[in-house]
C-alpha cells in the first residue's frame, strides 16, 4: 500500500499560499496538510490541520503537531512570514 505525502504550508492567508493549500487539499496523493499561520484560518477539510503560531520564532511549544505517523512533512512556503528585523 502506497502512502501519500504530508504537506506543511505557511503563508496560507496570502494569494500564493492559499492556492498551494487548496491544491494540496484536492490532490489525492496528499494524505494530510498542516497549515501554519499566525491567525486562525476559517477552513474545514478532513485532510487539514491548522497550527496557529503568532510568532514563528517561538514555535517550539507546538512542535508535537509537526509529525504525523512518524513520517516527515514536505514543507512549502511563500516565505511571507520572514521579517527583515529578525
Amino acid at each position: 500500500m502506497k502512502m501519500g505525502i504530508n504537506v506543511m504550508v505557511t503563508g496560507v492567508t496570502g494569494m500564493v499560499g492559499e492556492g498551494v493549500l487548496l491544491e494540496c487539499l484536492r490532490n489525492h496523493q496528499v494524505d494530510s496538510v498542516l497549515a501554519v499561520c499566525r491567525k486562525a484560518l476559517d477552513l474545514n477539510h478532513p485532510k487539514l490541520k491548522i497550527l496557529v503560531a503568532p510568532d514563528f520564532l517561538e514555535i517550539d511549544a507546538a512542535s508535537a503537531q509537526l509529525t504525523v505517523r512518524s513520517r516527515p512533512w514536505t514543507y512549502v512556503t511563500s516565505k511571507s512570514w520572514l521579517r527583515p528585523d529578525r
